[in-house]
C-alpha cells in the first residue's frame, strides 16, 4: 500500500460521499469507512476553473516523469495524493483530480499500536 492515500469519507444512511463524489456504502460495513487509492488511480489535468462536487481540486507539490506521463504528488485538503498526468503541471498550481479505477471503500478501525497490547 505504499503512496496510498485513505481519504475520510462522509456518511449519510447507505450513501457515502468523497472528495470524488458519492457512492453506496460497501454491504456489511459500519462505522468510519474509507475511500483507499493507489498510485496510478487518479488522474490529474490542469484546473480550469471547472472543478465540481466529482472532480476536486488539489495542489500540485511535485512533478517526476514517468512511465506513460508524468507522476504528481499532490495535496487533496490535509491528504497526499498520488496521481497521474499526461502533461508536467507546475509545482504550486492546481489541479483538478478523477478517479481512474472503481472506488475502493473499506471500512477503517482505529487500533493501538502498542505491540505489547494483546487483541
Amino acid at each position: 500500500l505504499l503512496g496510498a492515500a485513505c481519504l475520510p469519507t462522509r456518511a449519510d444512511g447507505n450513501t457515502l460521499g468523497t472528495p470524488f463524489g458519492e457512492f453506496a456504502r460497501p454491504v456489511g460495513t459500519a462505522g468510519d469507512v474509507r475511500l483507499v487509492v493507489l498510485p496510478g488511480e487518479v488522474r490529474a489535468a490542469a484546473a480550469n476553473g471547472s472543478a465540481t462536487a466529482t472532480t476536486p481540486t488539489a495542489r500540485v507539490l511535485t512533478t517526476a516523469p514517468a512511465v506513460g506521463g508524468f507522476q504528481l504528488r499532490c495535496a487533496l485538503g490535509d491528504h497526499l495524493v498520488v496521481a497521474s498526468a499526461t502533461a508536467p503541471l507546475p509545482v504550486g498550481s492546481n489541479t483538478t483530480l478523477s478517479l481512474s479505477a472503481p472506488p475502493r471503500l473499506l471500512p477503517w478501525q482505529r487500533r493501538s499500536t502498542n505491540l505489547d497490547q494483546t487483541p
